[in-house]
C-alpha cells in the first residue's frame, strides 16, 4: 500500500471541520514534498447532506480568509493548486484558480439521463430544492429549466439561426419556431444574399422582425429591409449601412477591434446604439479580445446607448439583458433540448457570474453579471455594488 508520504499529488475535500485549518493542511503536505493539490468543493449528496450537513457545509462568505489564505500557496512557482466544483464568487481574490467552464460537461455527463429526462419530459433531478444554492450547478440548471420552459410555452422574443442551417430544420424545430410567437428571426450569415433563401424557408420568415449579423455589403429587398430591426455592425461601412434603415438599431460587439467604430456610432445616432459584451467559451479569446473593465465603462458613459450584458456597474443606468434569446442550434432533430449542444451554448454565453459582495446591490434584478472568462481574465476587484440612498447597500 502507498502511503501519502509517497504521494505527488494530494486531493482535500473542503468542508465545514477543516475549512479553517486549509492552510496547515496543504502546508503539512508541502513539507513532506507534495506539490500538487486538488481542492474539492463539497457537493450536496448524500449522507453528507442528509444527516450532517450542518456541520459539513459552511458559510462562503465567513470562511472566505482562511480560503484565501491557504491558497496563497499557488503563488509558488513549483506548487499547482486545481479547484474542482468550487462557485467562481468564492474565489475572488483568487481568479486564475476558477475552473475551466468546460467542466461542466463532466457534470453533466455524469447525470446525462436526469438532464435527457428533465430537458425533454421536465421530470424535475430528484436533487433539485434546497440543496441548489450549494451545487456548483445552480445557475446551469436554472438556466435550462428557464430555457425548456420558454421553448415550451413561446416565451423568446427572438429565434437565431445561421442561414446555411434554416433549410435543414426538422418539423420539430420549425413547430419551436411557431411558438415563439411574435419573436423576431435573428439571422447569422456569412454575405447577404444568404438571407433571403434562409428565411423563405423558416415558418414566419416573411412575416417576422428581422435581427441580422451579415458579413460585408447589406443589400436587401425592399420588404426584407422593412422589416429590419437590428444589425450588428463591425465596420464603418457596416454602420453605414444600418443607419439607413430606419427601424434599426445597431448592434456594436465591444471588444478590442470596435473601440472605434461604438465611440463613433455612439456620437452619430447614440439613441439607436446597443453596445453588446460577447461571451467567449475560451479564457485564450476572451484575453486577446475583450476590453479591461475600465475601458467598458468609458465607453458606455459616452452617451445613451443601450449595454447589453455589460455589468450595471460599468454600464449606469444603461445596463439591461438581452432579450431571451433562442438559438436554434440547441435544439434536436426533434425539436428538443439536447443537452450537450444547451450545455456548449451556455459555456459561451449563459455562464455569468457576480462577486459575493453583488448580493446586495441595488442593480441585481437587472444586471447580467459578467461571463465566466471575463472574470478569469480581470478578475473580480472591478465590481462595485451600488448602494441605495440612504447609504446602506440595499
Amino acid at each position: 500500500m502507498i502511503g501519502w508520504w509517497a504521494c505527488e499529488a494530494v486531493d482535500v475535500v473542503v468542508s465545514g471541520p477543516n475549512v479553517r485549518h486549509l492552510e496547515d493542511i496543504l502546508r503539512f503536505f508541502l513539507a513532506k514534498g507534495v506539490r500538487e493539490f486538488d481542492l474539492l468543493h463539497l457537493v450536496p449528496f448524500g449522507r453528507g447532506w442528509n444527516e450532517h450537513r450542518e456541520e459539513l457545509f459552511y458559510d462562503p462568505a465567513t470562511e472566505r480568509p482562511h480560503v484565501l489564505a491557504a491558497l496563497s500557496i499557488a503563488a509558488r512557482p513549483d506548487v499547482h493548486v486545481w479547484t474542482n466544483r468550487w462557485p467562481a464568487p468564492q474565489l475572488e481574490g483568487a481568479e486564475p484558480l476558477i475552473q475551466d467552464p468546460h467542466k461542466i460537461e463532466d457534470e453533466v455527463r455524469g447525470g446525462l439521463d436526469g438532464f435527457r429526462a428533465w430537458a425533454a419530459r421536465g421530470a424535475l433531478p430528484e436533487c433539485r430544492g434546497e440543496r441548489c444554492p450549494r451545487c456548483f450547478l445552480s445557475d446551469f440548471c436554472a438556466d435550462l429549466e428557464r430555457t425548456r420552459d420558454r421553448l415550451k410555452n413561446g416565451g423568446f422574443r427572438v429565434v437565431a439561426i445561421g442561414a446555411k442551417a434554416a433549410s435543414g430544420l426538422g418539423p420539430g424545430a420549425r413547430a419551436a419556431i411557431e411558438r415563439q410567437t411574435g419573436a423576431a428571426i435573428r439571422i447569422s450569415a456569412d454575405t447577404a444574399d444568404l438571407v433571403a433563401p434562409a428565411l423563405s424557408a423558416l415558418p414566419r420568415g416573411a412575416s417576422a422582425d428581422l435581427e441580422l449579423d451579415v458579413r460585408g455589403p447589406l443589400s436587401l429587398s425592399p420588404s426584407a429591409a422593412g422589416r429590419v430591426t437590428r444589425v450588428v455592425a463591425r465596420t464603418e461601412a457596416d454602420l453605414d449601412d444600418a443607419l439607413r434603415l430606419p427601424r434599426a438599431t445597431v448592434e456594436v460587439p465591444l471588444e478590442r477591434t470596435t473601440v472605434a467604430l461604438a465611440r463613433r456610432a455612439m456620437d452619430k445616432a447614440p439613441g439607436r446604439i446597443a453596445l453588446r459584451q460577447p461571451g467567449r467559451a475560451l479564457l485564450s479569446e476572451t484575453v486577446a479580445r475583450s476590453l479591461a473593465p475600465a475601458d467598458v465603462a468609458a465607453i458606455c458613459a459616452r452617451g445613451s446607448a443601450r449595454a447589453e450584458d455589460v455589468p450595471a456597474c460599468l454600464a449606469g443606468a444603461s445596463a439591461t439583458r438581452v432579450p431571451p434569446t433562442l438559438d436554434l442550434g440547441i435544439l434536436d432533430a426533434d425539436g428538443e433540448i439536447d443537452v450537450f449542444a444547451f450545455v456548449q451554448a451556455y459555456i459561451e454565453n449563459g455562464f455569468r457570474t457576480r462577486s459575493l459582495r453583488c448580493a446586495n446591490c441595488v442593480d441585481v434584478g437587472r444586471c447580467p453579471g459578467a461571463h465566466i472568462n471575463y472574470v478569469r481574465a480581470h478578475g473580480f476587484s472591478w465590481m462595485r455594488p451600488r448602494r441605495d440612498p440612504s447609504g446602506a447597500a440595499s
